[in-house]
């Protein structure tokens, strides 16, 4: 099994997942009863799947009703800033990975007497790559939302 798709599971459940309820109140926050006219939704943890799928249904409808130009345009970017946020946040757990690698490495080199400088290096990196990973994840993650809490806004009117 990949590496790679290893990795990507570790995302999903633990940042994706996690996220969606924030997510989802956000969306409630912002379109209110014109999105979805349940008062508990995006508020429950218990029902964070159920209101997911229905905001992708919603989401999809509003792209359904669009010409064919305006609805690749919001179909494309769409595609970007999630793909992106995907990407980003696979990068995050991958990272944090190598820094604990890294870091037990150093644990072993100062064990055995060995020089820790290349060891230093690559945490000071991988921290600096955590970091970067993490804040373009939150940036590209509120960027998506508000794409589609604009767009929702503007075509569910």
């Amino acid at each position: 099994m990949p590496l790679e798709y290893l990795i990507y599971q570790i995302y999903f459940v633990f940042f994706w997942s996690i996220r969606t309820k924030d997510s989802l109140n956000k969306f409630r926050t912002e379109l209110g009863d014109k999105f979805s006219p349940d008062a508990t939704f995006g508020t429950l943890y218990k029902n964070r799947n159920n209101d997911y799928y229905y905001l992708e249904h919603v989401w999809h409808s509003m792209l359904l009703e669009q010409d064919e130009g305006v609805r690749a345009y919001l179909e494309g970017r769409y595609r970007h800033l999630l793909s992106t946020v995907h990407g980003v946040g696979t990068l995050f757990v991958s990272a944090t990975g190598s820094l604990v690698l890294v870091f037990l490495l150093l644990v072993r080199s100062l064990i055995t007497g060995e020089e820790p400088l290349l060891f230093y290096i690559g945490i000071a990196m991988q921290i600096i790559i955590l970091a970067a990973a993490a804040l373009n994840y939150r940036y590209f993650s509120d960027d998506l939302r508000a794409f589609q809490i604009s767009m929702l806004n503007k075509y569910l009117s």
